[in-house]
């Protein structure tokens, strides 16, 4: 059997199938790879620090195309050069780490500013930036030198150093004036946009965490999300049958906007240099993995682009001779290129995955408001940092103090009701929303159902616009109130106390993206979905305003609700109907010019 080195030097992807341990192994959550394999994890900071230096990078120019297996064999060089045979084992085991958006980091009141003046909610666990993104130094060993006594590396993780020689050119760094030039940042202080403003980071990632994680989880059970097509695309098909608003593109979208901020995550031509953009996709590819095994349907067998369509540039290895290309069919299961997840390990059944996978989340979601975070599952807690190796006697870290309080816009509530029994009689923890012509009524809706089954109400914003409408990466802001009372500052909307969701659609400029100009000239256009809270429809229904939507091509935007029941005992919510009252009715941003 070939090696890794061969397929690297052939240009072939053949993933971590080939290692000498061919058995699938598991992708760990970054703090787990941190925390529990931390031989495999000092390996892995020595392997990015070497790919990353300006003339080892030379060397090894194809490695942003294959980098797990790139990395993988970076490893097992440098853990040649230990004396301890324990890094050589631990060497063998890695596989790519991805970053968990809703894992808890720290055990601390976070909190979050509601729309009513002087209101305000929290919950005990933060969920920011894990610490080893966000330090500038870390502890590790190296081989020879310091294989007993930790010492001080860069980290390689928090950011990206342009190389000074053979990097992107001054006629190429004129597209991206507003952008370092000097390395990767993530919310760039202003004005030199040279410093992360990981507070500023901490604070998006906490807001949007709820309507992220409602978001996924509902990926994962609505019945029109049974068709990939719905559930892995955001472009708007004409033959689309029963079509979503939300996809996982629109889902992986939102987190390079929250995560980049103004900085390099948040434009495709610059992300990928951007350490956290493979921890952000890995993650991306996990959500994808559980799917495609709790659901039937993956890629038509059929059509223009089917499951045996060419996956270019993506070559295989051939037993037989020249290697052909990956297509969908070949590649559905991860173990094919020798990985899994946790979230996969342990049984196939499909009911027992998608219930573990709403084990791990469903306990910080607001309809568990009632919990306060008690019910933390196991595998979900904060690590504790100050006795993982990297940050032991690591004089540049320190455990990141509470935050303050922010304008931040909760961006999800539900309407819960509890059958009482009797002719469906329930008691309402919020109010029924009657002002909606033809909305059913929660005992309506409850009649027929067992006996302490909860009724719940989710509610989104909805919008479709033009991929093109702007010529690049754009995100359209959804305010719940009247214009004037908007920041005038644009870098200061993300926290804005009326705030209601936000829409980030990631694409290319057409002079540096061929399939950007033909998707333009095709008019393709693209949809997203934001969660918003009940308590706030009447408010948009009558404050609704909008700047003159002809000046975005095609902005369409629509406020929907979802009806799910949570029968007794059950785990997962029965999803139950979708409805799209008229809110943005006769408002411009609800009825664009040619719609």
């Amino acid at each position: 059997m070939a090696s890794i080195t061969d397929f690297q030097a052939k240009g072939i992807v053949a993933g971590l199938a080939s290692a000498p341990d061919a058995k699938p192994l598991p992708r760990y959550e970054i703090d787990d790879l941190m925390a529990k394999h931390p031989d495999t994890f000092n390996l892995f900071l020595l392997a990015l620090e070497r790919l990353q230096d300006e003339n080892e990078g030379k060397k090894k120019n194809k490695w942003m195309s294959y980098f797990e297996q790139t990395i993988y064999a970076t490893m097992q060089e440098i853990a040649a050069g230990f004396t301890d045979p324990k890094y050589r084992t631990a060497a063998q085991t890695f596989r790519l780490p991805y970053w968990d958006y809703f894992r808890a980091r720290e055990r601390k009141d976070t909190g979050l500013t509601g729309f009513r003046a002087g209101k305000q909610t929290s919950f005990p666990y933060g969920f920011g930036l894990p610490a080893v993104l966000r330090s500038k130094k870390l502890m590790v060993y190296r081989p020879k030198t310091n294989e007993t006594t930790p010492v001080e590396m860069d980290n390689p993780l928090m950011t990206f150093n342009f190389p000074k020689t053979d990097g992107l050119t001054s006629t190429e760094w004129n597209r991206w004036q507003r952008f370092s030039h000097q390395h990767t940042v993530r919310h760039p202080v202003e004005p030199k946009r040279e410093k992360d403003d990981f507070d500023d980071l901490d604070s998006v990632l906490n807001w949007g965490r709820e309507p992220g994680l409602t978001y996924m989880l509902n990926m994962m059970r609505f019945p029109a999300y049974a068709k990939y097509e719905n559930f892995a695309r955001a472009s708007v098909l004409g033959m689309m049958k029963d079509p979503t608003s939300g996809s996982l593109e629109n889902l992986h979208d939102f987190y390079h906007g929250v995560i980049g901020g103004e900085g390099h995550m948040s434009v495709p031509e610059l992300a990928a240099f951007d350490p956290v953009f493979w921890l952000h996709h890995c993650n991306v590819d996990r959500i994808l993995a559980v799917w495609q095994a709790t659901h039937d349907e993956y890629v038509s067998a059929t059509g223009q682009l089917n499951a045996s369509t060419p996956l270019y540039p993506f070559r295989k290895p051939n037993p037989k001779g020249d290697a052909g290309f990956w297509d969908s069919g070949s590649i559905r299961k991860t173990e094919t290129l020798g990985y899994t997840y946790p979230d996969l390990q342990g049984s196939t059944d499909r009911k027992t995955i998608l219930e573990s996978f709403y084990d791990k989340y469903d306990w910080s979601t607001q309809r568990q408001k009632g919990t306060k975070g008690t019910g933390i599952p196991t595998g979900m807690e904060p690590v504790d940092l100050e006795s993982v190796p990297v940050f032991i006697n690591n004089p540049s870290f320190s455990p990141a103090p509470s935050l303050a309080v922010k304008n931040i816009q909760p961006m999800r509530m539900e309407m819960e009701q509890q059958v009482s029994g009797g002719n469906g009689g329930h008691t309402e923890r919020m109010s029924d929303p009657k002002h909606i012509p033809s909305f059913p009524r929660g005992d309506d809706i409850l009649k027929n159902e067992p006996q302490g089954t909860r009724l719940e109400l989710q509610w989104f914003i909805d919008s479709e616009v033009l991929k093109d409408a702007l010529n690049g990466t754009f995100t359209i802001y959804f305010f719940v109130g009247p214009v004037r009372e908007i920041d005038t500052n644009p870098t200061k909307w993300k926290l804005d106390p009326i705030l209601a969701g936000v829409n980030h659609v990631l694409t290319a400029t057409e002079e540096t993206c061929d399939n950007c100009a033909q998707q333009s000239a095709d008019g393709m256009k693209v949809s997203g979905t934001s969660a918003i809270t009940p308590i706030l429809l009447d408010y948009v229904e009558y404050n609704l305003q909008a700047q003159d939507p002809e000046h975005v091509s095609g902005l369409k935007v629509t406020v929907s609700a979802t009806i799910s029941v949570l029968h007794p005992h059950a785990k997962i919510p029965e999803f139950k109907d979708h409805l799209f009252p008229d809110v943005t009715s006769n408002h411009h941003s609800g009825n664009p010019a040619g719609q």
